[in-house]
């Protein structure tokens, strides 16, 4: 490996005349690639601020989008079949309305979400190479669900993004990230505590990074089951799933010329479960905490950068309802603890309307 890097770095010398500004030491490396002076997998380790789909700031991404969007549908999908079972909501609606919300009559419900996620990864690797990455990304989801019968729900959604960041070794370099992606979706009442979801997502995107850029298509897959009931006021809620993402970015272009063979494909898989508990004040609010814990089965090799595999979640929320007009909402944010040398929270807004 330090032979590897010594001649590479002799390779960048010659090609850009000892100069190491971003934008020369990465058309440099992408020459170094196509002379066989340097691997793919080597570069992106060394020069993650030349590729746009490098790791770990690529698994920030998806957990930032297509897990969003994931997380976002199941939470509706159970506030919308478990959410008012057995407990005060359904009394309340109940004697104000003569259903509950979200009853056998709403058929439709509507809804959007939107989220603020801020992350950061700062570590040194085996080699001895600190690499630096943050991103804040916005992230707006829209969707819209039919109940086929009593305990069938179906529906789509369609996400939309944008990011901005930085990544790098010795000067890091700002990203931009943008895209979409459009997900139809299932949910299944197994009981009055008891529910399943299901999704897919297709999408595409755009990557940046200095002058160079890739074209991205995404794709993701989630299961998750939503068990919940209530004691007097108290509503305990459980939640486990399995998430599968993967990006693949196109071959780079530099300055407007691709540069062959820099395709790379970016993979997540997160097991996930946890539990939450709301009080239920009997005036449309209902705070609650959560404490999710989610370990990485299946991430892409990122060479020799550190990233702990495991993490939890901790969540501060409260939801609103208005039972008569039957509207609920709420805002949630999360912070992830436990993983060494990241940061990533997010903060997230949300509203349905049922008829």
């Amino acid at each position: 490996m330090k032979l590897q890097r010594i001649s590479l770095i002799a390779a960048l010398c010659l090609a850009s005349g000892s100069s190491f500004a971003s934008s020369t030491t990465c058309s440099s490396v992408y020459d170094s690639l196509k002379q066989g002076y340097i691997t793919l997998s080597a570069a992106q380790k060394d020069y993650p601020e030349c590729f746009a789909g490098s790791s770990p700031a690529t698994s920030q991404q998806i957990s930032a989008t297509s897990f969003q969007q994931v997380t976002a549908i199941s939470a509706g999908l159970g506030g919308r079949l478990l959410g008012a079972a057995g407990g005060p909501p359904l009394q309340a609606a109940a004697g104000g309305t003569g259903m509950a919300a979200g009853g056998p009559a709403d058929k439709w419900n509507a809804w959007g979400n939107v989220s603020q996620n801020s992350n950061r990864y700062d570590a040194t690797d085996s080699a001895a190479v600190r690499i630096k990455s943050g991103a804040d990304i916005l992230n707006v989801v829209f969707g819209a669900d039919y109940r086929l019968d009593a305990k069938t729900v179906v529906g789509a959604s369609a996400a939309f993004d944008r990011g901005t960041g930085t990544v790098g070794v010795a000067v890091p370099v700002g990203t931009t990230t943008s895209g979409y992606a459009l997900a139809p979706y299932i949910g299944y009442q197994v009981s009055d505590r008891l529910a399943f979801d299901a999704s897919v997502g297709l999408g595409e995107g755009k990557s940046s990074i200095g002058a160079g850029s890739t074209d991205v298509t995404r794709t993701f897959l989630a299961g998750n089951a939503t068990y919940s009931y209530w004691r007097g006021n108290w509503q305990m809620s459980g939640k486990a799933g399995l998430l599968w993402a993967q990006e693949k970015s196109s071959d780079i272009r530099n300055n407007g010329a691709v540069v062959a063979s820099t395709a790379t494909t970016a993979r997540l898989g997160q097991l996930r479960a946890g539990v939450e508990a709301g009080y239920w004040y009997g005036n449309g609010i209902q705070p609650y905490v959560g404490l999710l814990y989610s370990t990485d089965m299946l991430r892409s090799a990122q060479g020799n950068a550190p990233w702990d595999r495991d993490a939890f979640l901790l969540t501060l929320g409260v939801n609103f309802f208005s039972l008569k007009d039957k509207i609920t909402g709420g805002i949630v944010y999360s912070n992830e603890t436990g993983r060494q040398h990241t940061r990533n929270s997010t903060l997230m807004g949300n509203l349905n309307i049922r008829f």
